[in-house]
């Protein structure tokens, strides 16, 4: 697992993108890679907070709307654990066929 730095944030953006299909990890709505609209602005989401002593791993982030990812930080929700669980199958089958 790598960390992932400011410098190399848009490439991991990118990365997430690419293996979400253009997708918003919570509500699956498609998003654009580039784009000024507010509901549609592409931000990353720590699965697992850092407060709540998550990393900035790869594999603990995801691609969420704004919407979605103000929405989690405004909560105290915990992760959906089967949702995170297929993800990270998802995630090394994904990268395992790269």
């Amino acid at each position: 697992m790598r960390l992932f730095s400011r410098l190399g944030c848009k490439k991991a953006r990118r990365q997430l993108y690419r293996e979400q299909e253009g997708k918003c990890f919570w509500c699956e709505k498609r998003l654009p890679l580039e784009s000024t609209n507010p509901d549609e602005i592409i931000t990353v989401d720590h699965l697992t907070p850092l407060w709540r002593g998550g990393d900035n791993t790869i594999t603990n982030l995801v691609v969420a709307c704004l919407p979605c990812n103000s929405y989690r930080n405004s909560r105290d929700q915990a992760t959906d654990e089967i949702k995170y669980n297929l993800w990270l199958e998802y995630r090394q089958f994904y990268n395992a066929s790269a």
